[in-house]
Order: C-alpha cells, then sequence, then structure tokens
C-alpha cells in the first residue's frame, strides 16, 4: 500500500510539474503598457444586417501607446499630424478609452468612448477586439466588428 502511494504521489509530481512555468502571468494593466506596432487589422461592417464590406489595412504603418500612468497614444503614420490622445482603464479584459476632442493640424478628433476587448497578449503579440452597433435617426443600423493585432515595438 505504501508502494502505491508513493508511486502515485511521485507520478503526480511528475506529471503535475511537467510543462514550462513561466510563473504567473502579469496582469494585463501591466502586460499592455509599452508601444504596439499593429500588423493587421480586419473590419467587417454590416448595414441593416446585409453582407459585410470588408475592410483591412486600415492601420497600415500606426502604432499605439499605453502608458502606465492610464495615457496613452494612437499614431496614424500615413499622414502628417494624424494622431490622438487618451485616457485608459482596465477592467478584466476591456480596455475601456476616454478620448477628449482634439485637433493636430488637420487631424480633427471629436473625441468620445470606445471599448476594446483583449482577446489575447503576451509579451511580444496583442490581439484587440471591437463590436458596436449603431442605428442612426432614419433608421438605418450599422453593426461593426473589428479585429486589430500588433506586436510590441522598441
Amino acid at each position: 500500500m505504501k508502494k502505491n502511494l508513493l508511486l502515485l504521489f511521485v507520478t503526480g509530481l511528475f506529471y503535475g510539474c511537467s510543462g514550462k512555468n513561466d510563473g504567473p502571468a502579469a496582469p494585463l494593466s501591466s502586460a499592455i503598457v509599452g508601444k504596439w506596432i499593429a500588423q493587421k487589422d480586419t473590419s467587417y461592417t454590416y448595414h441593416n444586417n446585409d453582407a459585410p464590406i470588408i475592410s483591412t489595412g486600415v492601420l497600415a504603418n500606426s502604432y499605439i501607446v499605453f502608458n502606465g500612468d492610464g495615457t496613452g497614444l494612437q499614431v496614424f503614420e500615413m499622414y502628417k499630424d494624424n494622431f490622438y490622445n487618451f485616457r485608459y482603464t482596465i477592467t478584466d479584459k476591456t480596455i475601456a478609452y476616454n478620448v477628449p476632442g482634439q485637433t493636430h493640424g488637420n487631424f480633427i478628433v471629436e473625441g468620445g468612448h470606445a471599448t476594446n476587448e483583449v482577446k489575447s497578449i503576451t509579451s511580444s503579440k496583442l490581439h484587440l477586439y471591437q463590436e458596436s452597433e449603431f442605428i442612426r435617426p432614419d433608421g438605418e443600423h450599422y453593426r461593426s466588428v473589428y479585429s486589430m493585432y500588433y506586436v510590441k515595438g522598441k
């Protein structure tokens, strides 16, 4: 009986500890901090539930910076002065953005609020997801699904 218990204990240690253990994952609030360079993005826009209009590459040559103090910056490098500042908070796997109205050269940001779901994050890759829906005063219905993929920058 003692041999069986010892064998069971040793087997449990072997299987329970056989994988690589990097320790606990960093909390999202610290893992997100840094510069993230856009690699791929895809947007599906549905109008009155018709087939979607698919857009890709909207974020080409852009990056987003999350600072540790809850502030950030989104830069679209395809145009001069095409950027905006924001504040953010994190709850579970959701990033909530507050974008104040601002003007940079010819780039005007009206401001507003948005949220992204963090689908996945590692030390080098980030996948954000956004889904939104609105109905215009004339009754036109729009729904948008947006996936954004980033790699950690320097």
